[in-house]
C-alpha cells in the first residue's frame, strides 16, 4: 500500500503466481498421470484399461484376400490311423525276386533265376516266359507259378520259392521347403510295420519348429477297366483299391439322409470321401461329421486346360480315378509328446511339410525407422509387432490413417484403410502380415502444426530458476528501504 492507501501490485508477484499455478497443475497431472493416454500427441496409441480384452487375430481379410485353397479330402486322425497292421509284402515294379523252380529242367535239380521286376509288373523267366508278379505276395506268386507250370505240362505240382531280394514297395515320400532347415525331400524306406509318424520324421531329418501342422496323403489308384494286363494272372484285387471299396459303397445304405437319422454304421467310411460314382455330378462331404453325398460343379467347357483338369479330377477323363485321404497332424502337439497324432506311416503314403513363405515385408510414412522387416513365416508376424520393430510412430504419425497393400495373384494388388488406433485399444483385432505386404502410416494436415505447438510448451524433466542479485534488490518486488 502506498502513501495515498492505494494498493500497489508489485511487479514480481505475478510471476510467482503463474509458477505456483504450474507446479499445482504439474502435482495434479502426475497424480492422475497414469490413467491418461496422452496430452493432446495422436501418435500415442494404447489400451491401459483393468479390464482385459480378447481378440482373435486375422489371418485374412475378406475384403482384398482370394479365399483359401482348401485341403481335398482333408480328415483328421482316425483310430484306425494308429493301429500297426503286419501284411504279407506286395511285390511291384523294381523290386529284385528270386524266383526258383524244382525238376522244372530235369529231375532233382533247381532252376533258380534271380530279376528285377520291370515297368510292367513282368519278371522274365528264361523257361516260362513273362509272368506277371506284380501286385501279387510271395506266396500268391508261388501258387500262380506252380498252376503255370502245371497247365504247360512240365511239372505237376511243382515245388517253387519266392524270395524278395530288394524291396521298393514300402516306401513314403516326404515333399517340404527346399532349405536346410527342414526335411529331405525324398523317398525313404519304412522299416517295419510299426514304422511311425515320427520316425519317418527323424529319418528326413526334421521338420522345423515353426510347423504347426503336417499332412500325410494316402491314396489308392486303380484300373477303370478292372482288367489285368496278363491274362493268365490271377484275380486278387489288392485290398485298398477302390474296386473293394465302390463294392463297400454299393452295400452301404445312403450316407445322404436328414440330420439325426444316421445310425454309426450309415456314414461312409473316411477313405470314400473323394467322388467314387466315375461322374461329374456328385462326390462326398464332410457335414457335422458325417460324410454326405453332395453335388460338385460342373466344368462348363471353355475353360479349356482348367475343365480338362477339374474333369480329371472329379474322375471324368482317360486318367484312372484316385482315391485318397488327406490326415491333418497338429505336429505341434505330437512334437510335445501327445502321442495321439503319431500316426502309423502306410507304403504309398506322401508327408507333406507346409512351406512357411518366409519373407519380407515393408513399412513407411510417419514411422520411427521405416524400411524392409524379415517375416519369420506364416502366421509369426502382426500388424501390432511391426510397428513395435520399426520404432513405433512418428511424431506426426495419425493410426487412424494406414493403409495396407497386399499382393492378390501375380499381378494384382489391394489396399485396405486399417484403423490401428482401434487395434492398439482393442475395439478392433490385429492382422497376420503376409510376403510382400507394403504398410503405409499416414498423416493429415493438422498434424506438424499441432506438433509445433505441442513442442512449444515443452517442459524439462527439472524445475529451477536463476536469481542475480548483483543488479538490485526488487527481484521480487520493491522493497521499503526505511525498514
Amino acid at each position: 500500500m502506498n502513501r495515498d492507501g492505494n494498493v500497489e501490485l508489485q511487479p514480481g508477484r505475478p510471476a510467482i503466481a503463474l509458477a505456483t499455478a504450474m507446479i499445482v497443475a504439474v502435482s495434479l497431472l502426475g497424480t492422475a498421470g497414469c490413467e491418461m493416454d496422452h496430452l493432446g500427441d495422436p501418435a500415442v496409441v494404447g489400451r491401459w484399461e483393468h479390464t482385459p480384452v480378447k481378440l482373435p487375430i486375422l489371418k485374412r481379410i475378406d475384403l482384398i484376400d482370394e479365399p483359401d485353397v482348401e485341403v481335398p479330402n482333408l480328415t483328421k486322425v482316425m483310430p484306425e490311423d494308429l493301429i500297426a497292421e503286419a501284411t504279407d509284402y506286395v511285390m511291384g515294379p523294381g523290386d529284385v525276386v528270386i524266383l526258383s523252380v524244382f525238376e522244372l529242367l530235369r529231375p532233382g535239380a533247381e532252376m533258380a533265376v534271380q530279376r528285377q521286376i520291370d515297368d510292367l509288373g513282368m519278371f522274365r523267366h528264361p523257361v516260362l516266359g513273362d509272368i506277371r508278379i506284380s501286385g501279387m505276395t510271395a506266396r500268391e506268386s508261388e501258387k500262380y507259378v506252380q498252376d503255370l507250370v502245371a497247365r504247360k505240362g512240365m511239372v505237376r505240382d511243382a515245388e517253387v520259392n519266392a524270395l524278395v531280394v530288394q524291396g521298393q514297395q514300402n516306401t513314403y515320400s516326404v515333399i517340404g521347403p527346399p532349405n536346410r532347415f527342414g526335411p529331405r525331400s525324398g523317398t525313404y524306406l519304412i522299416r517295419g510295420p510299426d514304422f511311425r509318424l515320427l520316425d519317418a520324421t527323424a529319418l528326413a531329418g526334421g521338420v522345423s519348429g515353426l510347423v504347426k501342422n503336417i499332412y500325410v496323403m494316402r491314396k489308392a489308384r486303380t484300373d477303370p477297366k478292372g482288367d489285368a494286363a496278363d491274362a493268365d494272372a490271377p484275380a486278387t484285387p489288392d485290398p485298398t483299391s477302390s474296386e473293394i471299396l465302390l463294392k463297400a459303397l454299393d452295400e452301404s445304405p445312403e450316407p445322404a439322409k436328414s440330420p439325426g437319422s444316421e445310425s454309426p454304421g450309415d456314414a461312409a467310411h473316411p477313405a470314400l470321401e473323394s467322388s467314387l460314382d466315375g461322374g461329374m455330378g456328385s462326390g462326398w462331404a464332410e457335414i457335422d461329421g458325417k460324410w454326405v453325398k453332395v453335388p460338385a460343379p460342373a466344368a462348363t467347357g471353355d475353360g479349356g486346360d482348367e475343365d480338362d483338369m477339374l474333369a480329371t479330377t472329379m474322375g471324368g477323363g482317360d486318367l484312372p480315378e484316385v482315391v485318397q485321404r488327406v490326415i491333418e497332424i497338429p505336429y505341434h502337439l505330437l512334437r510335445q509328446g501327445d502321442l495321439r497324432y503319431n500316426v502309423v506311416i502306410r507304403p504309398g503314403d506322401i508327408i507333406r511339410v507346409p512351406d512357411q513363405e518366409a519373407g519380407s515385408v515393408f513399412i513407411f510414412g510417419a514411422i520411427g525407422r521405416p524400411g524392409t522387416y524379415g517375416l519369420p513365416g506364416t502366421e509369426r508376424l502382426t500388424l501390432k509387432q511391426l510397428v513395435a520393430a520399426a520404432g513405433g510412430f512418428g511424431p506426426v504419425a495419425i493410426p487412424d490413417r494406414v493403409d495396407l497393400v497386399r499382393r492378390i495373384g501375380d499381378d494384382h494388388e489391394a489396399t485396405v484403410r486399417l484403423n490401428l488406433r482401434q487395434i492398439f485399444h482393442g475395439n478392433e483385432p490385429d492382422i497376420f502380415l503376409k510376403t510382400d505386404d507394403l504398410i503405409n502410416v499416414g498423416t493429415n494436415l493438422p498434424a506438424t502444426p499441432w506438433l509445433i505447438v505441442r513442442r512449444g510448451f515443452r517442459m524439462t524433466y527439472g524445475f529451477g530458476f536463476l536469481l542475480d542479485r548483483n543488479f538490485g534488490f526488487d527481484v521480487f518486488g520493491s522493497q521499503n528501504r526505511n525498514n
